[in-house]
């Protein structure tokens, strides 16, 4: 897999989004996709800019790397999660939904849904999580989850 020091150094971007619209041909300094100009993109994504891709990936991983809280859910909404697809990653009772809501800006990796139950209630992540951060999240989550439900 590529890291983003691999990519072209521009995008076309919303700033403040997470996500890039495409990347910029630096032979051509159109989109890399289709061709288009800043022009074209604009007709569909008004707000639409050139930015640094490196500054605009860390901005966002910034903002996806916020600290995770944790919501409650219904146990139908619980069960909703745990059947809709097999879990990636499963411990008996905590979860993360087996399809990836989205991927880190920096690192490319996905993140999933995590969904726990800890004393006869069910919580939900605030925001997608790597497997590891789950992982990491599980060796401690009666200790956190006591501070949560409290």
């Amino acid at each position: 897999m590529k890291t983003i020091m691999e990519y072209p150094e521009k995008a076309f971007a919303i700033p403040g989004e997470d996500s890039i619209i495409d990347l910029v041909n630096p032979n051509t300094g159109r989109t890399w996709i289709k061709g288009e100009t800043l022009e074209q993109i604009r007709k569909r994504y008004p707000a639409a800019q050139i930015v640094n891709l490196k500054a605009h990936c860390a901005a966002g991983a910034v903002r996806q790397d916020s600290p995770v809280t944790w919501d409650a859910i219904t146990e139908d909404h619980y069960m909703e999660w745990l059947e809709v697809l097999p879990p990636i990653c499963y411990d008996g009772s905590n979860f993360m939904v087996g399809e990836a809501a989205d991927h880190h800006a920096v690192t490319g990796r996905a993140r999933y849904q995590a969904v726990v139950n800890h004393g006869g209630k069910h919580w939900a992540s605030s925001r997608p999580m790597q497997v590891a951060e789950f992982k990491a999240f599980l060796a401690n989550r009666r200790q956190v989850m006591t501070e949560v439900a409290q």
